[in-house]
């Protein structure tokens, strides 16, 4: 519960942080006026690239370093016990690099940008981290899968309560004190630090320490770094081998989450650049995407029960699809209305799409092997998360006007929606639930003789697992 709220202000944080960025690589590069407005005509470079690639470049990297470390942590949860450890070992950087950027200026902001892209790819780890401790979790005696879908919607409500405030805190503060772009960005990682500070020190006091390893290696010999990606790729054999419905879902999962992880720098980018959005206009543009969020999840969860979760998750994105193309055409000059429209409509279709997801994952897992699955799918939503925006940085670069960049979004939109195609029928997708899956993906393992049978009754499922944005 400390993590999801905790989470919140520093995913939200990219919001300002990335316009001041933006503002100060144009400034650089020449490209801001004597009004403090960016010229959008301008085809200046600073340290060679375009100003309005900066978020989108920081992005990418933040996303082949998070993808690169993951299985190396996956391997670190399962084959050692540290976990607690790792975990606080890779907060207290992120929330430095917090502290650090408070100091974000004329002056610094590059170095700044570099330590934006450790911040990001540490804050995925420490995503799944928390994330692993679930399944222990879910293993009580005392809690079943009712408890912990409860325990779910809580996480998820927090992290939906904590961005919402600290957004409206900001913006309001930014309004009161008639500050600039910079200027709100420093209020934003002020804010942000003393937040996450707080919420993080209370989440990892809470964290149990792990006493034994879960798994061992197959030989002292044998490489850990290595580990985490045998297993991965043994999981990829088996499911591709055994279940069509789950090959292609988590192939959906993979692009479709990708496009909606890149819709912070993307959007921050498009608004700034194209529609000359400030500092706040963008966050009160995040505001109405978190507002239109809560109808969204309603709305998933109605079409997942009146027709299926695989329906309702064409349906989306069908959705995703026509508001960010339909974006590319309207959205190409200051229109405040307009910006709050569409981050209202990408809030909505955003959470309509986390909330079919989840149920589709909950219900289409074999039984007794949701456990097992999780952590596979906590990657699958991490290991294309530099895709979209690295789209969007060539686009610009190769000259094309930068409203053409949110066709990013559009192909991992695209690409997602042709995986559920892939997908058999609801029932098909039931049947299969009904078998389990031969997914022997580790080397050895140690411990209680009994953990097998433990995961095999754990009532964990997507549906479980905080959101990530």
């Amino acid at each position: 519960a400390y993590s999801a709220f905790g989470q919140g202000s520093v995913v939200m944080s990219q919001v300002f942080l990335g316009t001041a960025f933006i503002f100060l690589a144009s400034d650089e590069a020449g490209c801001v006026d004597d009004q403090d407005e960016i010229d959008q005509d301008c085809d200046n470079r600073v340290y060679g690239f375009y100003p309005a690639t900066v978020v989108t470049n920081i992005s990418a990297m933040a996303g082949l370093l998070a993808a690169i470390f993951m299985p190396f942590m996956g391997a670190l949860v399962d084959y050692t016990s540290f976990r607690k450890q790792m975990g606080i070992i890779v907060i207290i950087p992120t929330i430095l690099i917090q502290a650090v950027q408070i100091a974000t200026s004329a002056d610094t902001w590059f170095i700044m940008g570099i330590l934006q892209a450790i911040g990001l790819a540490l804050l995925e780890i420490h995503y799944f981290l928390t994330v692993s401790y679930l399944p222990d979790l879910a293993r009580s005696p005392q809690v079943d899968h009712e408890t912990m879908s409860k325990f779910s919607e809580g996480f998820l409500g927090l992290q939906f309560t904590g961005q919402l405030i600290y957004l409206v805190v900001v913006v309001a503060a930014s309004f009161a004190l008639d500050l600039d772009t910079v200027e709100t960005a420093q209020l934003g990682q002020l804010l942000g630090t003393l937040w996450a500070t707080v919420c993080y020190t209370g989440a990892w006091r809470k964290f149990p320490k792990t006493t034994k390893q879960r798994h061992a290696l197959a030989s002292k010999h044998s490489s850990l770094f290595l580990a985490g990606f045998r297993q991965n790729w043994k999981t990829c054999v088996r499911i591709h081998q055994q279940s069509k419905a789950l090959q292609w879902f988590f192939i959906f999962v993979c692009f479709m989450e990708a496009g909606t992880s890149a819709i912070i720098p993307v959007a921050v980018t498009y608004l700034s650049r194209v529609m000359d959005f400030d500092g706040t206009q963008i966050g009160l543009a995040f505001v109405c995407a978190l507002v239109g969020s809560i109808p969204g999840a309603l709305f998933g969860g109605w079409m997942s029960r009146i027709w299926n979760p695989l329906y309702s998750l064409k349906l989306n994105g069908l959705a995703n699809i026509v508001i960010t193309t339909v974006g590319t055409v309207v959205l190409v000059e200051q229109n405040d209305a307009l910006g709050y429209i569409w981050g209202f409509l990408w809030g909505f279709v955003l959470c309509w799409f986390y909330s079919s997801e989840q149920i589709f994952y909950s219900l289409s897992m074999p039984a007794g092997q949701d456990t097992e699955l999780s952590g596979f799918f906590v990657f699958c939503t991490i290991v294309l998360t530099w895709l979209p925006p690295l789209i969007f940085s060539v686009v610009v670069e190769s000259g094309i006007e930068e409203r053409w960049g949110l066709t990013a979004l559009v192909v991992c939109q695209v690409l997602g929606f042709l995986a559920l195609l892939g997908i058999p029928a609801w029932n098909q997708v039931l049947d299969g639930a009904k078998k389990s899956l031969l997914l022997d993906i580790h080397d050895d393992d140690v411990g209680d003789q009994n953990t097998d049978a433990a995961i095999s009754n754990a009532p964990v499922a997507a549906a479980d697992l905080p959101v990530k944005l």
